[in-house]
């Protein structure tokens, strides 16, 4: 049970106040990057389990998982990773990758203080998303592997004028 706490001015009593026993603290922007993200992997996961694809590297994935579990504030670990890939149907990564990613001195350091996300291209390189499976996904938080972001921006800009020049 929450007690209430007293709202005052001076000596004058203003009334009662209690915060709701659900009351989380919000979100930081590196947790919503993080928690975006999560959700793109796990639309990419179950789109590559749907159409028999390969994964792609456990290795990279354990590396992706471990840094979203640290950015999340979760303890990063077996039992986190392997939650991870419960949750996104991944096939289970081996314990000894896992143990190999989470062992890295400056990984454990960070996860008590504020951890950096994994950037778009590493991401997408370390888990080799490709172009087709960004555009077919919509996925806008991980760059395709094979095309740079400086490429994909160029490509589209001439789609777009091609798009143009068909409408006039």
């Amino acid at each position: 049970m929450v007690l209430p706490k007293v709202l005052k001015i001076g000596d004058a009593i203003l009334g009662h106040w209690t915060t709701p026993e659900g009351f989380r603290r919000p979100l930081t922007w590196r947790q919503v990057m993080a928690w975006q993200r999560l959700n793109e992997l796990a639309r990419l996961s179950h789109y590559r389990a749907k159409h028999g694809l390969d994964a792609g590297p456990a290795i990279g994935w354990a590396n992706v998982l471990a840094n979203l579990s640290a950015c999340l504030g979760e303890e990063v670990g077996n039992s986190s990773v392997e939650d991870l890939c419960r949750r996104m149907s991944l096939n289970k990564i081996d314990p000894d990758i896992v143990a190999g990613v989470t062992r890295d001195v400056e990984k454990a350091r960070r996860v008590w203080s504020t951890y950096e996300l994994l950037g778009a291209a590493s991401t997408g390189a370390l888990i080799h998303l490709t172009a087709l499976e960004r555009a077919d996904l919509r996925i806008q938080r991980i760059d395709a592997w094979e095309e740079p972001a400086a490429d994909r921006k160029r490509r589209l800009a001439r789609e777009r004028q091609r798009r143009k020049r068909q409408r006039c």
